[in-house]
């Protein structure tokens, strides 16, 4: 049952529970020992006329019928409460000609768009049977006391386990309703045709519903139709490509990569690519220096760009300077320096 809850809030669709219990159950045991099972059976075989019924989950908590309902409007949980209760009325036991009335406390649970534990619902529809006891039975209730039963959980694991505390607690929505006399169960005799009337509004949900679970099922069965075709496709490339291996038309092996270059921004290189940048900045400054006398000299004196004194003036390299051939040393090194660096960043060698 939790897998099938946990199934349904995954993929968006509803889910209900519905604890069965009848009144008068100590009562009746006593004056005819073994007949509890009985009574389960027929119900269980009045469970199975509904429609769906074959994938309805059942088991006993409590003493009660547990039915577990996925992938059907919640609408529904009200009617099959209220359909089951009619037939009731006239429970026809195994061994017996005739019919026996049974009182059902029905208590209902519904999943909720928050997350809660499957124990949480369990409790609240254990609750609401609870309540239809405490009422004398031939009813359905619907306690929505998620928030409280969810807390009293966590605090039950959190002593178990610290660190689940308050992980899952939730604000409850009201107040445990206040406990009644239990009173004889109500011996009005049941309306004309009101089976009838509830099984045709049990159908007419089933039907509206059909055409939900219809486009459901269309859309899993094209995700698998694609799925299968993706499947297929890749299994014939692979074929391929295993066809052209043994022909030898196709290496087996990747083709090889260029091994990359070494980053120059490892750190055994990075003082190199400090020192480089630094003379870039100097030769930049040096340029932006030289074009600024240029256009002086040119403005002030009518000099045409490009004269040689004023650009050996700029730079202080003169044929006559006696440091001369040392500058031009400087000057041929600091070219192959940047000429390196632009290679290594990628860049062609071409300044």
């Amino acid at each position: 049952m939790e897998e099938s809850e946990r199934r349904c809030r995954a993929e968006g669709l509803p889910f209900f529970l519905l604890a069965i219990g009848y009144a008068g159950e100590r009562r009746m045991e006593e004056e005819d020992p073994g007949i509890k099972p009985r009574i389960h059976a027929a119900l269980l075989e009045r469970i199975a006329d509904l429609p769906r019924a074959d994938e309805f989950l059942v088991d006993l908590e409590a003493g009660r019928l547990l039915v577990a309902v996925p992938d059907m409007p919640i609408e529904a949980a009200e009617v099959i409460a209220q359909l089951l209760i009619a037939g009731a009325r006239e429970l026809v036991l195994e061994g017996e000609s005739e019919p026996r009335r049974i009182s059902l406390e029905i208590g209902i649970s519904l999943q909720q768009e928050r997350e809660l534990f499957f124990e949480t619902l369990v409790l609240v529809a254990s609750e609401g049977a609870q309540v239809a006891h405490a009422r004398g039975g031939e009813c359905a209730i619907h306690s929505e006391l998620y928030g409280l039963l969810q807390n009293r959980l966590v605090r039950q694991r959190s002593e178990a386990a610290p660190e689940l505390a308050e992980a899952a607690e939730v604000a409850p929505q009201q107040e445990a309703p206040a406990a009644v006399a239990a009173e004889p169960a109500q011996e009005r005799p049941a309306a004309p045709g009101e089976k009838e009337r509830l099984a045709a509004q049990l159908q007419a949900l089933i039907t509206r519903d059909s055409a939900r679970r219809s486009k459901r099922e269309m859309e899993a069965e094209l995700k698998r139709t694609a799925e299968a075709y993706a499947a297929e496709a890749v299994a014939k490339v692979e074929a391929e490509r295993r066809r052209l291996i043994e022909a030898g038309t196709l290496s087996a092996e990747p083709a090889p990569q260029p091994a990359p270059a070494a980053s120059i921004t490892a750190p055994k290189d990075r003082g190199q690519v400090e020192r480089l940048e630094r003379r870039l900045k100097k030769l930049v400054a040096t340029l932006e220096e030289t074009e600024r006398r240029l256009d002086e000299v040119s403005r002030l004196k009518g000099v045409e760009l490009g004269v040689p004194s004023a650009y050996r003036g700029v730079q202080g390299i003169s044929a006559r300077d006696e440091h001369f051939a040392l500058k031009a040393e400087m000057m041929r090194k600091l070219l192959d320096e940047n000429i390196k660096l632009r290679q290594q960043l990628g860049g062609g060698s071409a300044a």
